[in-house]
């Protein structure tokens, strides 16, 4: 018997006045017999659930603080490096302790150990999360890949990792891949890059424009260097 009947039945009040009421409460009953131990563990978490529920916001509130005061702590340090990753470590599920892991890439870079700033990025980009942090991440990899020359696999990865850019980004990020795509000499799939952005801008409602203007103007722009085969 489902949930919707037993609702029903309960509401009925020539059932509850009949033998099923009293049948139906008895089976009841002898589940939780049977069951004791169970039962008393589904109320604790249950008790406990309804216990933490107002404490969650005052808990990440001073995850929050104690990260911020801890990160303070590690930009002052004289050993950088280990602190963020100390912070990556202990913080782990709070989403601002990317901003540790940016610090980290940024300071390795700073160093020129350009191999761990790339491990360090893709294992903040493992959680498939879209947001302000992955799309930093993303961005500095690419960038990366461009200082190495190979054009060809920032274009790849860009592509890759398209869903975990944030909205507000998407126009420029899809432009930054179509020129990607260019330098990596595809401009087959540059053109057809350059031009969904054209038509989407040409298609859509003028209040729920996808793209700016100015994304729309540079594609155009890039779409007729490459009829004219300058590009």
């Amino acid at each position: 018997m489902d949930d919707k009947k037993l609702r029903k039945m309960f509401s009925d009040k020539s059932f509850l006045k009949s033998n099923d009421f009293a049948a139906v409460a008895s089976k009841v009953m002898t589940f939780v017999r049977e069951n004791r131990s169970l039962v008393i563990a589904a109320v604790a978490v249950l008790a406990v659930i309804g216990v933490s529920i107002p404490g969650v916001n005052w808990y990440r509130l001073n995850q929050a603080k104690a990260f911020s005061e801890k990160l303070y702590e590690a930009d002052q340090s004289l050993k950088k490096q280990e602190s963020y990753q100390e912070l990556l470590t202990e913080y782990e599920s709070l989403p601002a302790s990317q901003v540790a892991r940016i610090k980290l890439v940024d300071y390795l870079l700073d160093h020129d150990d350009k191999d761990e700033a790339f491990k360090v990025i893709d294992e903040g980009l493992k959680n498939n999360e879209t947001g302000i942090f992955s799309t930093l991440l993303i961005l500095k990899k690419v960038d990366l890949l461009k200082e190495k020359g190979d054009f060809k696999g920032a274009a790849t990865f860009a592509k890759e990792n398209e869903n975990k850019v944030i909205e507000t980004f998407q126009g420029n990020y899809v432009l930054m891949l179509a020129n990607m795509y260019v330098l990596a000499d595809d401009k087959a799939q540059a053109k057809q890059l350059y031009q969904s952005l054209v038509s989407e801008a040409e298609t859509t409602n003028s209040e729920v424009k996808k793209y700016s203007s100015t994304v729309v103007q540079k594609a155009k722009d890039r779409l007729l260097l490459i009829d004219l085969g300058v590009l």
